[in-house]
């Protein structure tokens, strides 16, 4: 079941299926219908009734869908990336492209008009750039920790997924618009 005209109060799982009880308010945007898939995902893997790999605990799995619309927020309504490629080309740094946001939000990036920089440890630099990165940095290099594209682009947007970086080392690559979002 597909809901596009509610947001849910109240769920039963019943026999491996979900049902909807009660609906409290009108959609406003369609992004809230992402926002519902991901809550019905999540409740879905929280209850131990989606079949999922025997290594990944149900209480870790319901926390991807949590991770992905993290991502999509921080692209779509704070940076403002249309999914469509419509939008103005814009450069984009992701630290920690590795975490759980960051995957997410390097895969989504690339659906839009974006110039994707992206950061982590040198033993996930292949997985971020099967992911769609158009470049890599790693974290433990001097232009790793100073965030530096080696392009030389400054960045529009800095989504940042890492903890530990302080606003001294984003200033100095931020294009004169340009913003951090946390």
């Amino acid at each position: 079941m597909l809901l596009v005209s509610g947001m849910l109060s109240v769920i039963d799982i019943n026999e491996g299926r979900l049902r909807i009880l009660a609906e409290t308010a009108k959609l406003q945007q369609v992004d809230n219908v992402i926002t519902t898939i991901f809550m019905l995902i999540s409740v879905y893997l929280l209850f131990h009734r989606l079949k999922h790999p025997p290594e990944v605990p149900a209480a870790e799995g319901a926390g991807l869908p949590v991770a992905g619309l993290t991502a999509h927020q921080a692209l779509t309504q704070a940076a403002g990336v249309k999914l469509d490629a419509s939008g103005q080309r814009s450069n984009i740094l992701i630290t920690a492209a590795s975490g759980g946001v960051g995957l997410y939000a390097v895969q989504l990036a690339k659906l839009g008009n974006t110039y994707v920089t992206a950061t982590c440890g040198a033993r996930n630099i292949n997985l971020v750039k099967s992911l769609g990165a158009d470049e890599v940095l790693d974290y433990k290099t001097p232009d790793g920790a100073a965030l530096k594209s080696s392009s030389g682009q400054k960045y529009d947007d800095i989504i940042h997924c890492a903890a530990g970086i302080p606003w001294s080392t984003f200033e100095p690559q931020l294009s004169s618009k340009g913003k951090v979002y946390e």
